[in-house]
């Protein structure tokens, strides 16, 4: 009869193990995933930053508004750098999580079953923690996207007012030009 109930309670440990190792593959896919919108992120921003030098050159005369750009691309790019320290944390985490399960499978037969559901507890609340923290990430990655977006936008008012800007400037010296003719023929008559 114990060795029926022990088989039943291996098997209840196995199929929670398979569900927690389930959970942190998914955990890892998604973290993945993370990496991969990060390294996107970071690709834009330095695409970015390169308009963003272009622009800064044809609008001398919107120095205000090119210093704010600048500050919030900088402000992006810390945003992606915080997101990588804590992609770096979770990884660490869910190393520590890998670790927590080995052992436990090596001390599986040495604790009773109180503290083998304890531990397991611990785990998943470890696994929610770190699902959450996902979440708030991927929210703060959007977060930076629509800001590049903005950005973006910005950058494209700016060229088109410096265009505008350009063509007045263009025809006042054309009328300047026209009006020095007219007044070089005037004096050239009399």
């Amino acid at each position: 009869m114990n060795d029926h109930l022990k088989g039943k309670d291996l098997e209840k440990f196995r199929q929670e193990y398979q569900k927690i190792n389930k959970a942190l593959k998914s955990s890892y896919d998604g973290e993945k995933k993370l990496i991969k919108k990060c390294k996107e992120l970071i690709s834009q921003i330095f695409e970015k930053a390169s308009n963003y030098r272009a622009a800064l050159r044809m609008a001398n005369n919107e120095v205000d508004k090119i210093a704010q750009l600048k500050q919030e691309v900088s402000k992006s790019y810390e945003d992606v750098q915080n997101a990588r320290e804590d992609e770096e944390k979770q990884r660490e985490e869910i190393g520590k999580i890998k670790i927590e399960i080995s052992n436990l499978q090596r001390k599986k037969q040495q604790h009773s079953e109180l503290e083998e559901d304890k531990i397991l507890r611990n785990l998943i609340e470890e696994y929610e923690k770190q699902r959450k923290i996902k979440e708030e990430q991927e929210e703060r990655l959007e977060a930076i996207r629509n800001r590049n977006k903005g950005l973006e936008e910005q950058k494209v008012t700016i060229e088109n007012d410096n265009l505008k800007q350009a063509d007045e400037i263009l025809k006042m010296e054309n009328m300047i030009a026209d009006t020095k003719n007219k007044t070089k023929e005037k004096e050239n008559k009399k």
